[in-house]
């Protein structure tokens, strides 16, 4: 995060730093990793008695960090310094046990784990060649989340038969699954139609629960449907 100090003419607070740039000294990699593991423990430890949300207010932050990005960096430290003392206490705790907002916190040490280790190795699979063992291991776990929802193998990359017809790819967050998914099927009843093209869009219509989650009304108007044509549908305890 660097300096402390707000002047950014006097951010040479640490000019030791600059004799030598390695963010990937072995040595430094495992001294931080060890202080960042007892960061996260002893944050597990706590989380419980610390209230779950804030007491500050908006702006707060600005105010105790320096306004302008430093020269140098700053020493490991000073960093986890500024993180216990001024970003903890504006955070809104999800993995708290008092936290019910929104939906649960999907945190394990396991996955803490596996989110280290894949930062440091750091892959992009974008496609087989860029990384190999990314890309199956993405193919197999929607191979075996659809065995675990028991769907139909036509959803498999890969059957006990041989190489299936399905597949798919994992992304970041719902709001991006909601936009694949609407173009998907639009793209599918305009093949359907033999209708082709962006000048076939404004016969689609969109039908939807009124109680569907307001992402999906994002994503049809990014997909390019009709406002007028995504229709919602009353529900209540008669067509529960």
């Amino acid at each position: 995060m660097g300096s402390l100090d707000a002047n950014p003419m006097s951010f040479s607070a640490f000019p030791g730093d600059k004799a030598a740039f390695e963010p990937l000294n072995p040595q430094d990699v495992r001294a931080y990793l060890h202080k960042a593991v007892d960061f996260i423990s002893d944050y597990y430890t706590n989380v419980e008695s610390m209230p779950v949300l804030p007491n500050v207010k908006p702006g707060y932050l600005q105010d105790e960090l320096s306004a302008s990005p430093p020269t140098y960096s700053a020493p490991f430290d000073v960093t986890m310094k500024e993180l216990r003392t001024s970003v903890v206490p504006g955070m809104t705790h999800w993995a708290s046990p008092n936290f019910f907002a929104f939906f649960p916190s999907t945190n394990s040490a396991a996955a803490i784990a596996g989110d280290l280790i894949a930062s440091a190795m750091n892959t992009v699979g974008f496609t087989w060649q860029a990384s190999p063992a990314a890309t199956e291991m993405e193919v197999l776990a929607l191979d075996w989340l659809a065995q675990l929802l028991r769907l139909p193998t036509t959803f498999m990359n890969r059957t006990s038969t041989g190489r299936g017809t399905g597949g798919g790819v994992i992304l970041g967050t719902t709001s991006e699954a909601m936009l694949v998914t609407l173009v998907a099927a639009r793209d599918a009843a305009l093949r359907r139609s033999g209708s082709i093209g962006v000048s076939h869009l404004p016969r689609l219509a969109v039908y939807a629960a009124d109680q569907t989650h307001s992402t999906f009304f994002k994503a049809c108007r990014l997909a390019g449907f009709d406002p007028a044509n995504i229709r919602s549908i009353p529900t209540g305890p008669e067509t529960n």
